[in-house]
């Protein structure tokens, strides 16, 4: 078994998974986009050492192959000669691999005639389960994965999609929701969260910068891309955030709005050379409260904790629910 990811978070659960036995490597894509390397990168602050930190915790090797070279346009500047197009990784893959979904392109022909087990990228491997997909929750479920396998076969994809493996929630809920199935596949709630409230004390005594253990209950936000300064000053005139002691907010690394700490004095924001790593090595660091819209990192809080605000703004709120409308239906929020 060969296991491939791109991208630090996929990366730091599959180390936490428990997936990877302690003699097979991690191989580590790490792709730059030639065309515009301020967009869809991989190659960031601290990369080289998150990875031998995360090989030192988990007792794992971690192979680092790049950075390599993705030419990707804008869909509107495609064209048969301007093309996306990939430096194909020095990877040789087995008969059986893991690799995260968000590494597919990249090994589209490494990977022909394999058998391959999904590992999620993100909130994008509950996109199956919408409200109504998820009527009948076994049996359809089950007959869709034999569908899906019989329609694979009749087209003759390059790969055979042996599994696909789901992230859990704090709480077990979606664990527990496929305890019996045999195609989607939830990750040990327990191994999973201890393995990464590990990886949140390590990495907070490695990068004092982000060291937040010493706050009591403090209230974590992912800031919302594009939600302008004036509407973010509505957005957060909260209860929740007015009684906070501290606030941590955590930017992309793109996001228009920089200066969001200078809304309220209880407002801390998370360094700019540290807004790439994962979420979770903030919010598994001492318990927290998430106040926010609907986002793969209030899976990391127990459902107690959980406070969800839609921002006032209807196009990004009806984006933020259809982009998560399956992890919104499997955890009934």
């Amino acid at each position: 078994m060969t296991f491939v990811c791109a991208g630090l978070s996929p990366l730091l659960n599959l180390c936490a998974s428990g997936l990877v036995p302690k003699n097979r490597p991690i191989h580590y894509l790490d792709y730059e986009n030639t065309y515009d390397p301020s967009r869809f990168t991989s190659s960031i602050p601290h990369t080289s050492d998150f990875i031998v930190g995360l090989s030192q915790l988990f007792d794992i090797e971690i192979i680092h192959h790049g950075p390599l070279k993705w030419y990707c346009p804008p869909p509107a500047e495609r064209t048969p000669v301007n093309c996306i197009s990939w430096e194909e990784p020095p990877i040789t893959l087995e008969p059986e691999n893991t690799v995260s979904l968000n590494s597919t392109l990249f090994l589209s022909e490494l990977l022909k005639g394999t058998s391959v087990d999904i590992f999620p990228e993100g909130s994008s491997c509950f996109g199956p389960f919408t409200r109504p997909t998820f009527t009948s929750e076994f049996f359809k479920l089950r007959i869709r994965s034999q569908f899906d396998r019989l329609l694979r076969r009749l087209l003759k994809k390059p790969y055979y999609l042996s599994n696909l493996w789901l992230l859990p929630d704090y709480d077990g809920i979606i664990e527990n929701r496929f305890v019996t199935h045999s195609f989607y596949q939830v990750l040990s709630t327990h191994k999973f969260f201890s393995s990464l409230a590990s990886a949140a004390s390590f990495f907070a005594s490695r990068y004092p910068s982000i060291d937040f253990r010493h706050i009591s209950f403090p209230v974590f936000h992912p800031v919302i891309e594009n939600l302008s300064s004036p509407q973010y000053s509505i957005y957060l005139a909260h209860p929740l955030i007015d009684s906070a002691q501290t606030v941590i907010v955590k930017n992309k690394p793109r996001d228009l709005i920089s200066a969001i700490d200078s809304l309220s004095s209880n407002i801390v924001s998370i360094p700019q050379s540290y807004r790439w790593l994962p979420a979770e090595l903030i919010t598994l660091q001492t318990p927290m409260h998430y106040f926010g819209s609907y986002s793969t990192v209030l899976l990391s809080f127990p459902r107690h904790r959980i406070s969800i605000c839609q921002p006032p703004d209807l196009l990004l709120s009806s984006q933020n629910r259809y982009y998560n409308s399956g992890l919104i239906s499997l955890l009934n929020l």
